[in-house]
């Protein structure tokens, strides 16, 4: 009689519940593992998003009651050493890290309680935000440290594997495995618009409209002040006045202030749509005519990959792993970060090229479908989960 192999635990950790891009590669994980084969527990700070999607899946999770992004000493303190009591409690033979903070607190537990395997995704560098100089560096030591203290890791894109494998000895530490998704059910265009004009007075009977949407957190990482510049650039010229165009932005964060006192200032509140946080933003996708993503930084972009799904045409930023997504004037158009003039041009010419654009639209379609599937990022994760 053959003996059946006895089931791995995965203890997955991410500092944050929110719902963004690591916290939907931490819920993909959980929920797809073979359940004959895995046991998958998930560790979090936080009561967000994604402990309440987890619960739904009947994940079991466990609250890190003093873990968040933010530096706090004491909070810091008291968040290391619930880790450790959790990791000691649950004994799991993989333990699978996702952010900053959680990467180098559960790479150092991870070691000193000897897990089997040990594996850290980078969705991102921090040494690559806006920050002082000697932050960078602090950053930079303690992202290297967590990658030594690691036996794998996992980045989203090529961009991070090279710019972490300048530092010493981590070069043969890390591999790339594209982050994947299933195709979203999309809502179609206009009972998506119905339910985006509920949401934003300025939106209301121009539903026929340009819409050129955008789905990010409202977070200076995003770019949305330089987009915001770019749209008043546009409102300066006769662009307008010879094309309705509507600006629709997903998301919620805390820029909205800032960005709300801009577009008052610059008066384009019949022009710029802040809709707020969306659960499952992307189902909204086919609302749009056109996406853009006008990113500072950026590890690699999920809504990219939805994007492209939904068969949008594309402007982005040539910034992290971008550029591995959108290849300029094939998939998209790229354009440098920091830059309104150019997001004004990429607007313009765009819009005024729809036989280009909807080239660009299949080529980006064709190649998301191939290349970042959720099957493939799956299969690819569980390599190394069977090395444990």
């Amino acid at each position: 009689m053959e003996q059946t192999q006895p089931k791995k635990k995965i203890l997955y950790l991410i500092t944050k519940s929110n719902w963004g891009g690591a916290q939907k590669y931490v819920y993909d994980l959980a929920t797809n593992l073979p359940p004959e084969s895995y046991e998958s527990v998930v560790a979090l700070g936080g009561d967000g998003e994604l402990a309440t999607r987890l619960k739904e899946a009947s994940i079991r999770i466990i609250t890190i009651k003093n873990l968040g992004r933010d530096i706090r000493i004491s909070d810091d303190i008291g968040a290391f050493f619930e880790i450790l009591k959790t990791i000691r409690r649950e004994k799991p033979d993989i333990l699978h890290i996702n952010s900053s903070k959680a990467g180098i607190f559960g790479a150092i537990v991870g070691r000193l309680t000897m897990i089997p395997m040990i594996i850290f995704t980078a969705h991102g560098w921090a040494f690559n935000e806006a920050r002082s100089n000697p932050t960078k560096k602090a950053l930079t030591f303690f992202q290297w440290l967590t990658v030594m203290l690691c036996h794998r890791t996992i980045c989203v894109s090529n961009k991070l594997v090279k710019e972490i494998s300048k530092l010493p000895l981590v070069s043969t530490k890390v591999v790339r495995v594209y982050n994947g998704i299933t195709t979203p059910l999309f809502i179609e265009k206009t009972e998506a618009r119905n339910i985006l004009m509920e949401k934003a007075p300025c939106l209301k009977e121009v539903s026929q409209d340009i819409w050129v949407g955008t789905i990010a957190e409202l977070h200076t990482n995003k770019g949305y002040d330089i987009y915001a510049e770019a749209v008043s650039i546009l409102s300066e010229t006769d662009y307008f006045k010879t094309h309705s165009i509507r600006f629709v932005w997903i998301g919620e964060g805390e820029e909205r202030n800032n960005l709300e006192s801009f577009i008052s200032l610059k008066k384009l509140s019949d022009r710029i749509a802040l809709t707020g946080y969306a659960s499952n933003a992307a189902q909204f996708l086919h609302a749009f005519d056109y996406f853009i993503l006008p990113s500072r930084t950026e590890a690699l972009g999920y809504v990219l990959i939805e994007a492209g799904l939904a068969q949008l045409p594309v402007i982005a930023t040539a910034v992290g792993g971008i550029p591995e997504i959108i290849e300029d004037l094939q998939t998209g158009i790229l354009i440098q970060p920091e830059n309104p003039g150019e997001i004004a041009k990429a607007i313009g010419f765009i819009i005024d090229h729809p036989e280009e654009a909807q080239k660009m639209a299949s080529n980006l379609h064709e190649k998301v479908s191939s290349q970042f599937s959720l099957e493939k990022m799956i299969a690819e994760t569980e390599l190394f989960y069977s090395r444990s």
